[in-house]
């Protein structure tokens, strides 16, 4: 069997290049080769919209759950509901899945249907009862069984099976390539694949990156990845403090205010962020060396000579980034004028120590 995959253009950012024809094709063996971009969304819990021919002949769209095994579409329904009928009667539909981050990231599939068993069939009826409560653990995250059966009567199921039929029609959302797998690179990952994006990271660093420093100041931004999308907690990565005191050198408090900070190790943010992302798109020992790019693509060059082509790159590369000496030759890093304070134990200048002054390098 060969699904045939029509790309569209993403309008999000006005008309490009053959915006009014279905671009590249391209031939597939089942879903589930589909590009992990979309793939994503017949996995995640993303609510489907199904097109049923109605009985007066008209298209009816409801939401639905998704659920599929192979190349084959399943729709489980109660029999009293009138898309049963529709579907006897007129067997085709065709579901629609949009990313609730981002509309112009979207997949329809156009099915036909195979077969249908019903809940009590003495043989397969375990089966449709199975499914449902396989899906509603997927949309609601809570344990079997299905707790949304009409109570008013003995509400039966039946399941449907549907083929995946014809070309199947996608966004064409852009790929990245980001240049630099810190904190930096990862959030940023992140966010662009959420909204559908093709996003590769590659990280020069041959094993996952370790610990830097004794820890790191954690502002909101910082956190606002991990707590709205990620589903960690402030306290699940962070330890807080609700003052700052200046010492003197006798240990009395010379002064002190009520001011809330966030701490956190660079370690485990960045193993936190890590672990919400593809492994299999984060690439350690695959330094980006060089790049061109042309009116809509970019050229990226490894430093194995491999080259891969994106719709756009993000160079998150650090403070002595290659992108930046490469784009803005006459930026260079200079000194802040501020160093870290140290003194031998025991001992504090005259008039107190607060934090420690950091070192820092600006670029002008």
């Amino acid at each position: 069997m060969s699904i045939t995959v029509a790309k569209f253009k993403d309008v999000a950012d006005g008309t490009q290049p053959g915006q009014f024809t279905i671009g590249e094709r391209e031939g597939i063996a089942s879903l589930a080769d589909l590009d992990p971009v979309y793939r994503r969304l017949l996995d995640d819990p993303v609510t489907a919209v199904i097109a049923v021919t109605g009985a007066d002949g008209l298209p009816n769209l409801t939401p639905v759950w998704f659920d599929y095994e192979g190349n084959t579409v399943l729709l489980n329904l109660a029999t009293h509901r009138k898309k049963v009928p529709w579907l006897r009667r007129a067997p085709h539909a065709t579901f629609l899945l949009m990313n609730p981050e981002n509309a112009y990231h979207w997949l329809s599939i156009k099915t036909t249907v195979s077969r249908e068993v019903s809940e009590d069939d003495p043989v397969e009826g375990a089966r449709v009862t199975e499914q449902l409560d396989r899906i509603w653990v997927k949309y609601t995250g809570n344990e079997p069984p299905y707790a949304l059966r009409d109570p008013s009567f003995d509400e039966r199921r039946v399941l449907f099976e549907l083929d995946v039929k014809g070309p199947q029609l996608v966004s064409g959302m852009p790929s990245v390539v980001i240049m630099g797998g810190s904190l930096g690179g990862l959030t940023t990952a992140l966010v662009l694949r959420d909204a559908g994006c093709d996003v590769r990271v590659f990280e020069r660093s041959s094993s996952a990156l370790r610990a830097r420093g004794a820890g790191i100041a954690v502002l909101d931004a910082t956190l606002r990845y991990l707590t709205e999308r990620g589903g960690h907690r402030p306290e699940d990565v962070c330890s807080a403090t609700d003052w700052i005191r200046f010492v003197r050198a006798d240990g009395s408090i010379q002064h002190e205010q009520r001011h809330r900070y966030r701490f956190s190790s660079w370690n485990t943010m960045y193993r936190s962020l890590l672990g919400l992302f593809d492994r299999d798109r984060y690439l350690l020992g695959r330094e980006v060396v060089s790049f061109d790019s042309t009116d809509d693509m970019v050229s990226v060059t490894l430093a194995d000579g491999f080259r891969v082509q994106a719709d756009l790159l993000v160079c998150a590369d650090g403070i002595s980034s290659m992108a930046r000496a490469r784009l803005m030759p006459d930026v260079e890093p200079s000194y802040s004028g501020a160093g870290p304070a140290h003194d031998r134990p025991g001992r504090a200048p005259a008039g107190g120590v607060a934090a420690a002054r950091r070192g820092a390098r600006r670029c002008r």
